[in-house]
C-alpha cells in the first residue's frame, strides 16, 4: 500500500510518499499527518485530487473532498459496504479511514446515498449506495 501528500507552504511544495505492506501502519502515517500542529503554515494537498484543493491541517479535516470522493467512488461501483469505503479512504486518498463513517454519515443525512439496512447502527457491513 502506498500513499503520498503534497505539503504546501509558502508557494513552495513536497510530495511526502509513504509505502507498506501493513494497513496499520499506513493508518499510524496518516494519524501522524493530521496531528501536525495547524499552526506550522503548512497546508496539505492530495496529489490525486484533478482540482488541487489546499486543505487546512486539523485533527478533524473538513469533509468536502472526502465527501467528493466518496460520491464519486460510489458512482464508479455502485454500491459498497461501509469496510469497503473505509479501505477505500485509507488507500485512495489522504485521509485516514476512521473519517469515513463521519463523512457517510453527513451524506445519509443530506440525502445523497442510502443505506441497507435502513436502520441500525453504521458498521462494516452496511452496504451504501448512491442515490
Amino acid at each position: 500500500m502506498t500513499s503520498g501528500v503534497e505539503l504546501v507552504q509558502s508557494g513552495d511544495s513536497r510530495l511526502v510518499a509513504f509505502a507498506t505492506p501493513s494497513a496499520k501502519s499506513l493508518e499510524a502515517f496518516k494519524n501522524c499527518l493530521w496531528a501536525v500542529d495547524e499552526y506550522a503554515g503548512v497546508r496539505y494537498r492530495d496529489p490525486t485530487d484533478p482540482d488541487g484543493h489546499l486543505l487546512d491541517i486539523s485533527l478533524s479535516p473538513h469533509p468536502g473532498p472526502l465527501r467528493r470522493e466518496l460520491l464519486a467512488h460510489l458512482g464508479t461501483v455502485g454500491s459498497a459496504s461501509v469496510v469497503d469505503l473505509r479501505h477505500f479512504t485509507l488507500t485512495e486518498t489522504i485521509f485516514r479511514a476512521s473519517d469515513t463513517v463521519r463523512v457517510v454519515s453527513a451524506l445519509l443525512s443530506a440525502g445523497a446515498v442510502t443505506r441497507e439496512p435502513e436502520r441500525g447502527r453504521l458498521s462494516g457491513d452496511v452496504v451504501i449506495s448512491v442515490k
